[in-house]
């Protein structure tokens, strides 16, 4: 390919055998980083940085795809314990999943916002208008290798939820009357 010596059809041909390649080892990264979360040091972090860094890596696909994405933190600082990284990546997850769910145009809404109570929380809402997740399955689609996607590998939803519950948080699917899915993180304040 850097020579250019290819012809049209066989310099294709190995564009896609490069971009699979580049694609199957983000995901067996991510499938070793699974393993590892609890190994990596636990620091306080604020939540909107790291959700505007998520949207942030993730906008070039959406605008690409015509999809829109609508962010929505209070200024108040919302500060958590954990891996600030991995909580970028749990994100970024859950912003490919409903991409990958979203025919069309559409909006992806992302939200932080502060639940209080005895033991104040963090809530992140992930909400797409996507084919939304039916009843039967809600129930399994954090549990891992398990997948509704012709090309999944069940991978992404059970490491954000195993991220989600190291930072001493959980993971749910909210059910919707309107169309699309909703994923609701709550994490405990630092």
């Amino acid at each position: 390919l850097r020579f250019g010596t290819l012809d049209e059809a066989t310099r294709l041909r190995v564009n896609d055998v490069l971009s699979e390649s580049q694609r199957l080892d983000k995901r067996i990264s991510r499938l070793l980083n699974f393993s590892k979360v609890s190994s990596q040091p636990l620091e306080p972090f604020e939540l909107k940085p790291v959700i505007d860094q998520a949207v942030h890596e993730v906008k070039p696909r959406l605008d690409e795809r015509g999809l829109r994405v609508q962010v929505s933190v209070p200024a108040e600082p919302l500060v958590i314990h954990g891996h600030r990284e991995r909580m970028v990546q749990s994100i970024i997850e859950l912003l490919s999943n409903a991409m990958e769910h979203m025919t069309g145009s559409g909006c992806v809404r992302v939200s932080g916002r502060r639940e209080g109570g005895p033991k104040p929380h963090a809530i992140i809402d992930v909400i797409d208008e996507g084919t939304g997740i039916p009843e039967r399955i809600r129930e399994r689609v954090f549990d891992l290798f398990f997948t509704s996607k012709a090309e999944g590998h069940g991978i992404g939803l059970a490491s954000v939820k195993r991220s989600v519950e190291f930072h001493g948080g959980e993971i749910r699917v909210v059910p919707r009357t309107e169309r699309g899915a909703h994923f609701e993180i709550k994490l405990p304040l630092a």
